[in-house]
């Protein structure tokens, strides 16, 4: 794997002092071991880059997001916490926190990673990695590079968290990914604004997750307030209430929702299909609220004056043939309870099956890594 390099600044007035360095793309058997090889590169690197900085100066771990769906699963989580702890004990004479705590983003050095599955080699397919990309962002936005390295399948775990496990969106669907290739250093800016609300939404996730649904649902109408079109935040209003008990507060949160992802064109509801069938799975919670997210969907699309196509995914597993039959027959489902909640939607709704052809993830293992393969996609145009 080639290395990747990293510039890790805290302040623009830096900038022009600041020298690229080079840390090893290495490959680790777990999140354990992951996390003690960089956090002592890091370490290295940000007592050279930081030498003029106050020591009070902190440092942010934010916790690594899976970049096919947006959600943070359990070694994302795990990841964020030994890096954070391996840190701070190579660091003593720093403030090394997680992001979405007390200490404020505007002042401190954010490290944030998305997650990517790397398809296996075939000659070797029973070596599986997951890549993390690593970047320092400051207040001015992302820095010039990012770590990349890899972590053994077998050791990451990525089921989502109970949050993620309990939203009715994938949150990244239809949305430009941060970087279409993972472990590539040349990764878009993010803004200080992003930044703040990644951190503010991870304090809802965290607050929702250890059951303080009132806390959580404050911490996300405040990002919602701050980014109307965020549809994590709005997701976290729409669970929030729900959890509360009040439905009617949540069927508004849930319009709300819907009417964001109509706008942005495209909305890709968490209907988990079995493996190769066009049922639904009915093994999880959220498959109960199924006939509720169809009903509000169809409301809110008669109320607009779009045209609708519900495109079927399916997962690496299969013939093409196979797959693409059954894409279709996962699309038609969902179109045909579509109609009938709402009969005039009848001559705006195509449905059509696109196989593998369009795999977020393809690694074809038909478990929670490569869930968002077997989806429908809404995708919103003019009549």
């Amino acid at each position: 794997m080639r290395p990747i390099l990293l510039s890790g600044l805290l302040w623009s007035v830096l900038s022009a002092c600041a020298q690229q360095f080079v840390l090893p793309g290495n490959s680790y058997q777990s999140p354990r071991l992951a996390s003690r090889g960089v956090a002592t590169e890091l370490s290295t690197e940000f007592r050279k880059e930081f030498s003029l900085l106050p020591s009070h100066a902190p440092i942010l771990i934010g916790p690594a997001v899976t970049l096919a769906s947006g959600e943070i699963t359990k070694s994302g989580r795990e990841l964020q916490t030994f890096l954070m702890l391996d840190l701070k004990a190579l660091m003593p004479d720093r403030v090394v926190e997680r992001m979405g705590g007390d200490v404020p983003v505007g002042s401190a050095s954010v490290i944030t990673a998305t997650v990517a599955y790397e398809r296996p080699n075939p000659r070797m397919p029973e070596d599986a990695w997951f890549i993390i990309d690593l970047a320092v962002n400051n207040k001015e936005g992302r820095n010039r590079g990012s770590v990349a390295f890899r972590i053994n399948a077998r050791q990451f775990d990525p089921t989502p968290s109970r949050f993620f496990q309990q939203s009715p969106i994938f949150q990244t669907i239809g949305k430009k990914k941060e970087s279409g290739n993972p472990g590539n250093s040349d990764v878009p800016a993010k803004s200080f604004r992003e930044i703040e609300n990644e951190a503010k939404s991870d304090r809802g996730i965290v607050a929702y997750e250890a059951g303080q649904y009132a806390d959580a649902k404050k911490i996300f109408q405040e990002v919602s307030v701050r980014e109307g079109s965020n549809l994590l935040a709005l997701s976290g209003v729409y669970q929030s209430e729900l959890a509360l008990g009040n439905k009617r507060e949540a069927e508004a949160a849930l319009d709300r929702l819907i009417d964001a992802g109509i706008e942005q064109g495209t909305l890709s509801f968490k209907f988990l299909f079995r493996v190769r069938s066009a049922e639904f799975r009915d093994d999880y919670d959220i498959a109960e609220q199924y006939a509720h997210w169809i009903s509000r969907v169809a409301n809110r699309l008669s109320k607009s004056s779009k045209c609708l196509r519900v495109e079927g995914h399916a997962s690496r597993s299969g013939s093409a043939v196979l797959n693409e039959a059954l894409s279709k027959k996962r699309a038609d489902r969902v179109s045909q309870l579509l109609v009938q909640q709402s009969s005039d939607l009848k001559l705006r709704i195509k449905s059509s099956g696109l196989g593998f052809s369009k795999n977020i993830v393809g690694s074809g293992t038909d478990d929670a890594t490569d869930a968002v393969d077997r989806r429908v996609e809404f995708v919103l145009h003019s009549c």
